[in-house]
């Protein structure tokens, strides 16, 4: 299995794949976090209003980065046409409940998935990316995942799709992932 960053948490690919194939997804994911998270932040300071966005890896950049996405994700019809934004009026009258990210947004997420892992380790001693391959039924299994001193794993990448599913239908605020970040840090750290 080839490492792409256009891939959905929620993908059954893992739980088919060889554990060499998954050993060689996750070493290529460690291995291109920090160039799509250079990708990512060249992409926010390039959308106008952006510019100044600090990439801190500090929760407190992430309200301003659940607004980015909200401007930059892209929505295809099952068709494949780009369908508005929705922070656009034009999303408001929208009658189609079937739609999907388009490719960049998807590798957005992956990325914004990244950025919220490096959160999630640089702000918490004994916190860090894992591998989780012990149970096929987990939902993550076979996926780059934050573990360490933690009660419970947690799939940054599937945070941010969750996220992004969210803000198209409304159900997320910008705040989103500063909120998920901290009822993470403050119920699932060991103390």
């Amino acid at each position: 299995m080839k490492f792409t960053q256009n891939y959905y948490a929620h993908s059954s690919i893992f739980a088919k794949s060889s554990k060499e194939d998954l050993w060689a997804f996750y070493r290529a994911f460690i291995e291109n976090v920090p160039y799509s998270l250079d990708e990512l932040f060249g992409l926010i300071w390039k959308t106008e209003g952006f510019s100044k966005w600090p990439a801190s890896f500090h929760e407190n950049s992430l309200p301003a980065l659940g607004e980015w996405m909200k401007s930059a994700l892209q929505i295809l019809s099952p068709e494949g046409m780009l369908l508005p934004s929705p922070k656009s009026p034009e999303w408001q009258g929208l009658k189609t409940s079937a739609w999907d990210f388009s490719d960049r947004s998807r590798e957005m997420i992956v990325a914004v998935g990244m950025y919220y892992g490096e959160i999630m380790v640089r702000n918490n001693p004994g916190v860090t990316w894992v591998h989780l391959l012990e149970n096929k039924k987990s939902a993550d299994f076979g996926q780059p995942v934050i573990g360490g001193e933690v009660r419970r794993i947690i799939n940054p990448v599937r945070v941010a799709t969750s996220f992004s599913f969210g803000i198209v239908d409304g159900s997320e605020s910008s705040d989103g992932l500063l909120l998920a970040y901290r009822f993470w840090r403050d119920n699932l750290l060991k103390s």
